[in-house]
């Protein structure tokens, strides 16, 4: 009973040991952070799930919202997770909200494989995409596109697949033998293959944003012929008593206040109360006020399986 009483003492002092006083826009010492990672995963994988979580959520609440050093405690956070939806949850709030941490190509790599797991290659793909897009120097930029390639190749793109394998071999470490060997494997199937028109990936007429999310390109019928009921009801936000709903939808963020406004004003003409908030180097685009987070959730959902915004998550609400 003693040594649950003291757990959190213990976590208070470890936090304090892994965040030192600094400024928080530093990035954490790593081999620090790694240290603690390394300390709540083992209790997790000795059975203490509790307090393995326990750990990783203290080192999130001793971080500040905005920094690298919240980015970091987020990925270890979800990497401990109980579930696949909270791990979900937060590698979505760090691809978005922090596209220049060293862990969002990671957490998109893992989102790509959450959304294979569960059987929906067509966003697992665009994850993948914006990894190859967005971090294009990124040590897993080989691995993306291997699996890139096998997604392609059970959709029956192949030289799609083929021009994807043949970045992975361009890019594959010369140590990592086990991805090589692979890669060339799979390569097998593009003998013969045309590749030389394909594409990496698809890229828009303009600069990719840093943040993007995938675009609203699926097929949808027309607002003019929408029915009533094909319209979400929980998307629009009553207007009185707002600043009383305390969460929020985010589908998107942009570094650039232009990028934010055209996709707000593509929602808008679907209908959708969507508006754009922030300042300086982070625009976010964010749908509606909700009362309770499973209200929020559910629009988030809805705009999910509908392919409006891929990467649609809860969050709280600004002040307004």
């Amino acid at each position: 009973m003693t040594r649950f009483r003291q757990l959190p003492l213990l976590l208070a002092v470890t936090v304090a040991a892994a965040f030192p006083a600094a400024s928080d826009a530093q990035q954490p010492d790593s081999a620090v952070t790694d240290t603690m990672f390394l300390r709540a995963r083992r209790l997790v994988a000795d059975g203490n799930g509790a307090a393995g979580r326990a750990l990783a959520d203290s080192l999130l609440a001793a971080a500040t919202p905005g920094t690298l050093r919240y980015a970091e405690a987020l990925f270890w956070r979800a990497s401990v997770a109980a579930t696949a939806a909270a791990a979900e949850r937060d590698y979505r709030m760090l691809s978005i909200e922090y596209p220049l941490s060293p862990r969002a190509e990671d957490a998109l790599l893992r989102l790509a494989q959450l959304e294979l797991a569960r059987g929906d290659r067509a966003l697992a793909l665009k994850h993948l995409e914006r990894l190859t897009l967005e971090h294009p120097a990124s040590a897993a930029r080989a691995r993306a596109s291997y699996w890139r390639s096998r997604v392609l190749f059970e959709d029956g793109n192949v030289p799609r697949a083929c021009a994807a394998l043949a970045d992975a071999r361009t890019h594959v470490a010369l140590g990592d033998v086990e991805l090589r060997n692979q890669v060339e494997f799979q390569s097998r199937r593009c003998l013969g293959v045309d590749t030389t028109v394909v594409a990496e990936a698809p890229r828009p007429a303009t600069p990719v944003p840093t943040t993007v999310v995938p675009p609203v390109t699926a097929p949808v019928t027309p607002p003019a012929t929408m029915t009533p009921a094909r319209t979400p009801a929980t998307v629009p936000a009553p207007p009185r008593a707002a600043a009383s709903l305390p969460f929020t939808v985010q589908v998107a963020a942009f570094p650039g206040r232009m990028q934010a406004d055209q996709f707000r004003d593509r929602l808008v003409e679907r209908g959708i109360e969507a508006r754009t908030v922030g300042a300086g180097q982070v625009f976010r685009v964010r749908v509606g006020r909700y009362a309770t987070r499973a209200a929020a959730n559910t629009v988030a959902q809805d705009l999910r399986a509908r392919k409006i915004a891929g990467d649609a998550f809860v969050t709280e609400a600004e002040a307004q």
